[in-house]
């Protein structure tokens, strides 16, 4: 029977027969308009049922029907599923992690074909089948065209009214080049003005809407209005929605196309505004006006945007600052801890995270944890965000507000940070309701089980364990729920020098004092990574002309330096007496035996001595010199 119908050829269910006439396989049978078989269509045959990767659908064979005229084929694989236009016509915008997934793995299969010389022209969502495993194929290689072959086809097909969602690939007249903003002194050779050229409106790159031979540029410009139209729902274009009226559409299509030639889009973060700042600098990449401006290797660019979704921060090194989500890619040395992690809260209602404090609990789960659990898909959610509270925080007004803002397609992590302030901030009301609250999202389903779509993640300093251990049934779940967490490794230490300057463009001259100097704070027996992050960023704002310099890392004196000049001006900005009040607060935190030593002393007692006393230690933890 007939599978579907388009402007240029039909798609019928099919079987491949032995020469005895038993069947082989079910196939997709595409039957092209006899126009559109070129002279190159029998070597065009031959590279497209050489073409295997696990995103394209699998061509089995293609050639010419000997009928008069002869009549073109694809024999493709038949798989169940729907296609991205069928989501997104049901369910609306995906969130913005599946549909970058989804392209990443397009991308990869298109850098398979142009390494085969094949381009496929014809990339939209309605020719992406994702199946019962959630992976996209690409298919419908009925326009796909060797490398510098012209891609031509009959005159255009009537006008359709179509949803743009749906619009068939049409043959459209290539206009005469206006020189509206492209710059082609690069591009293949023009066909000539007034041929008809084969491609959906829409995603016909401006160049060869202009009639210039295709390259692989043309399906990076496709692959990018597919993205945009995956996150928004619509066509980047500035140009109004597709018009019910079959009588207007000529008119929409010639201001689709004049948006088209003068790259005038629309704002995709004005359109989906949680879109994170590095998928909004790979959509603008591929749909840059200028073809030499895309990006060459799509599936590195996207692995890349996958990779670091929100860019690279600037400065790129956070210093004291905790690692937000938006730092996902940048937690150089946690990678196998937070895929470990991830994995296992996959599989458990609830995590624990244990450590002492400094160590980069919070960071780890914020920014390694859950982004990872997110990568994964678990639970079939198309993403997974951290709704982040401390405790005495109503736990259940936190997630319903969460759900109305993400949707039942997104899963939540109830993220419970420095959870030991449950037996230090709380009175013992508030924290029976807490306990009770967090107990019943932690425990999971009857059996045990984690809910769909919700995990409970929390951090605790490792010198409260014991007493969050006495918290009854909560106490019970948290037992089975640590996990310690440790600073990162030595080995990493170069990494997290060297990383964050490359990723931004800047070289450094010397690293050896730098990266010795780190590595000597990471084996210290003390926590010194928020020390060693304090540095960095110090010596970032010493760089010259794209240089970090060495040098500059010894005139600050090193992580010592740095620290103590950072507290020497945190000091300075204090008021005489809270001055004083600082020097006896300092006092009162360390003890001589044989060496200095660090003590603890309760924030309420420090805040008993007065006003100065309370100036200076609000000071000092806005400046994260100390940690309660």
């Amino acid at each position: 029977g007939q599978l579907g119908r388009g402007g240029y050829g039909e798609v019928w269910r099919a079987s491949e027969l032995l020469p005895d006439g038993s069947e082989v396989r079910q196939v997709a049978l595409k039957l092209l308009a006899p126009e559109l078989a070129g002279a190159d269509w029998g070597r065009e045959a031959r590279a497209l049922g050489a073409l295997r990767h696990r995103a394209l659908i699998t061509v089995y064979s293609a050639g010419l029907l000997p009928l008069d005229p002869p009549l073109p084929f694809v024999a493709m694989e038949l798989l169940e599923g729907e296609t991205l236009a069928q989501r997104l016509q049901q369910r609306g915008p995906l969130p913005w992690r599946r549909a970058l997934d989804h392209v990443a793995a397009v991308a990869e299969a298109l850098d398979a074909s142009h390494a085969q010389g094949i381009l496929h022209l014809d990339v939209k969502p309605s020719n992406l089948l994702i199946g019962p495993d959630e992976r996209p194929r690409l298919i419908d290689f009925g326009v796909a065209r060797h490398r510098g072959g012209p891609v031509s086809g009959p005159p255009p097909a009537p006008a359709s009214a179509a949803p743009v969602d749906s619009l068939d690939t049409a043959a459209v007249l290539a206009l005469p080049s206006a020189g509206a903003g492209l710059d082609l002194a690069g591009a293949a050779p023009a066909v000539t003005p007034g041929a008809p050229v084969v491609g959906t409106p829409g995603f016909l790159a401006p160049e060869v809407l202009e009639g210039h031979t295709p390259t692989p540029a043309a399906d990076a410009y496709a692959l990018g209005a597919c993205l945009f139209q995956l996150l928004t729902g619509r066509l980047p274009q500035r140009a109004p929605v597709p018009p019910a009226d079959p009588g207007r559409v000529e008119a929409w299509r010639a201001e689709l196309w004049a948006s088209t030639l003068a790259g005038d889009r629309l704002d995709l973060r004005e359109l989906a505004p949680g879109t994170p700042g590095g998928v909004v600098a790979l959509v603008e990449a591929l749909l840059a006006l200028d073809p030499g401006r895309r990006p060459a290797g799509l599936g590195e660019a996207c692995r890349t945007c996958l990779a670091r979704p929100f860019g690279v921060p600037d400065p790129p090194y956070l210093g004291l600052r905790a690692y937000g989500p938006e730092a996902e890619g940048l937690l150089f040395g946690r990678d196998d801890d937070s895929e470990r992690l991830a994995a296992e809260l996959a599989g458990r209602p609830m995590l624990a995270l244990q450590g002492a404090s400094g160590s980069g609990k919070s960071s780890l789960a914020m920014a390694g944890v859950v982004p990872a659990l997110a990568r994964s898909f678990v639970d079939g959610r198309d993403d997974w965000v951290a709704v982040t509270v401390r405790p005495g925080h109503d736990l259940g007004l936190a997630l319903e507000r969460a759900r109305e803002q993400h949707g039942e397609r997104v899963g939540l992590v109830l993220l419970v940070d420095q959870l030991e302030e449950a037996v230090t901030q709380l009175g013992v009301e508030q924290k029976a309701r807490f306990v009770v609250a967090l107990g019943q999202h932690a425990a999971g389903d009857a059996d045990g089980r984690p809910r769909p779509g919700l995990r409970v993640l929390c951090t605790l300093r490792e010198d409260y364990t014991t007493r969050l251990a006495a918290l009854g049934a909560l106490g019970e779940l948290l037992e089975r729920a640590v996990r310690f967490v440790a600073p990162p490794s030595v080995a990493s230490g170069r990494a997290i020098v060297l990383e964050p300057a490359r990723l931004a463009g800047v070289a450094v001259d010397d690293e050896r004092p730098v990266v010795d100097d780190v590595l000597k704070e990471l084996r210290s027996d003390e926590v010194r990574l928020p020390l060693v992050a304090f540095a960095l960023s110090d010596w970032w704002a010493a760089r010259r002309d794209g240089v970090l310099p060495a040098e500059a890392w010894n005139r600050i004196g090193g992580v010592a330096g740095a620290l103590s000049r950072h507290a020497d001006a945190t000091l300075d900005a204090l008021p005489p007496p809270a001055r004083g009040a600082a020097r006896d607060m300092c006092l009162r935190l360390v003890h001589f035996d044989e060496a200095l030593a660090r003590d603890r002393v309760p924030e309420a007692e420090l805040r008993s001595f007065g006003a100065d006393h309370v100036r200076a230690l609000d000071a000092f933890l806005a400046a994260r010199l100390v940690s309660v």
